[in-house]
């Protein structure tokens, strides 16, 4: 059986990760917002936002996706380009977050997490209103 896993060791994302030298540097940040003084902060001009552009939310990038995702007191803003990759990113965001955290994080007067439409304007990316 390990023999088999052997021969597509290239394929897993925990080797494609080592093998393209994926910084683990973001740990740090997270790790310093997490031990912020959460009280004392004015979050309306300094509450954390957290880009995702261009990333497919795969459940396979769990480990990496969920710190982010979970920052106490964070915003998650998640960029798409059509209805349909929108909604792949969000049947991603579920099979990441489970049906109950999905739930809360988007269900509420204030949702952490938020998608913005991407447009192409004149050779450029913008950001739809």
């Amino acid at each position: 059986m390990a023999e088999k896993h052997e021969k597509f060791v290239e394929l897993f994302k925990f080797f494609q990760r080592y093998r393209y030298k994926m910084s683990v540097a973001y740990q740090a940040w997270i790790k310093y917002l997490d031990d912020l003084d959460h009280q004392s902060l004015n979050y309306l001009t300094n509450k954390p936002v957290v880009h995702i552009y261009g990333h497919s939310l795969d459940p396979t990038d769990k480990d990496i996706l969920l710190p982010f995702l979970e920052l106490e007191d964070a915003e998650v803003w998640i960029y798409y380009y059509n209805e349909s990759s929108k909604l792949d990113l969000q049947k991603n965001l579920v099979r990441i977050l489970g049906k109950n955290k999905f739930c809360q994080y988007m269900l509420c007067a204030k949702p952490k997490i938020s998608f913005k439409r991407i447009t192409e304007k004149e050779n450029s990316y913008k950001l739809e209103d």
